[in-house]
């Protein structure tokens, strides 16, 4: 019994591992994405307010930060 199930959830962390590595290339981009968009959204903002520089702050970042912890 004990075997089996051993077994069972070494076969699950193993399909768990596949979809992680399947996942990174689509989370890279997504992270890349939300990165100009973050940068188009600063530089409208900064025209509306003559050209002052803006900086998104907050979670945001955070997200960029982890991407090179993958």
């Amino acid at each position: 019994m004990t075997c089996r199930l051993a077994r069972e959830l070494q076969a699950k962390q193993e399909e768990q591992e596949r979809a992680l590595r399947g996942n990174a290339p689509k989370l890279l981009a997504l992270v890349q994405d939300t990165g100009r968009i973050k940068t188009y959204v600063e530089q409208a903002i900064s025209a509306l307010y003559n050209g002052r520089k803006i900086h998104i702050i907050g979670e945001l970042n955070n997200v960029f930060d982890s991407v090179g912890k993958l």
